[in-house]
């Protein structure tokens, strides 16, 4: 099998992987009976998310886009589904829902009916989607700012970030053999960022270094 082939098996089964990852926030959800202390923004995110690239996979035409952001797409409107049926405020889990629709349904409705050249639709998709990785990668760059401030790692899943890491370079180079830039660069990104979570866990202890050596009692804020 050619390197691309591999690649794309193995860029199918770790981006799935991590889209699998929210059935872990939905079995706390079910465990508890409620969404307290639960966010529907990442759900709503990588739904909004995996639909454009699943739009920008068929313009191009890609099946390996196609597949994995159907599926991503798929798994967050099932977690999105259930994060609704426990909400307690359905009243905001409306308004997020609202103004999620209503910026894919305008980035749809923009791309299907005014561009009629499909290379120049995918141009304008591809630059909708770079925004919308970058937006994703404040949820990592509020990790890295944490754990600066705490100077510990405590609350990083090693796992968690070493997955997103390589799932990153796998696109990028991906994107790199394709030819196109509209997957490279959101992944380069992507990869500087998780390179630099990897780094925190070097550079910082998992419990912060204040604690070390103390034997009295400590308070979380």
């Amino acid at each position: 099998m050619e390197f691309k082939g591999m690649l794309s098996i193995l860029c199918t089964i770790t981006t799935i992987g991590l889209f699998l990852s929210g059935s872990r926030v939905c079995q706390k959800i079910l465990r508890q009976g409620n969404t307290q202390n639960v966010s529907i923004m990442p759900f709503l995110s990588t739904f909004i998310n995996c639909t454009m690239w699943l739009k920008y996979g068929i313009l191009k035409p890609d099946g390996l886009l196609m597949l994995v952001n159907a599926t991503g797409a798929t798994l967050a409107g099932i977690y999105l589904v259930i994060y609704y049926l426990y909400a307690q405020d359905k009243d905001r889990v409306h308004k997020s829902l609202l103004y999620g629709g209503f910026i894919l349904y305008s980035v749809l409705v923009y791309v299907k009916f005014y561009h009629e050249d499909n290379h120049v639709a995918l141009s304008s998709l591809g630059q909708i989607g770079i925004c919308a990785t970058v937006v994703m990668f404040g949820s990592p760059l509020a990790t890295v700012a944490q754990v600066c401030r705490t100077k510990s790692t405590e609350s990083v899943p090693f796992a968690m970030s070493l997955a997103t890491f390589l799932t990153a370079l796998e696109w990028l180079v991906y994107g790199r053999i394709v030819g196109d830039f509209y997957i490279e660069f959101p992944n380069f990104l992507g990869s500087v960022l998780g390179l630099i979570q990897l780094l925190l866990f070097v550079w910082y202890p998992s419990t912060p270094s204040h604690v070390k050596g103390s034997t009295g009692p400590t308070s979380t804020v």
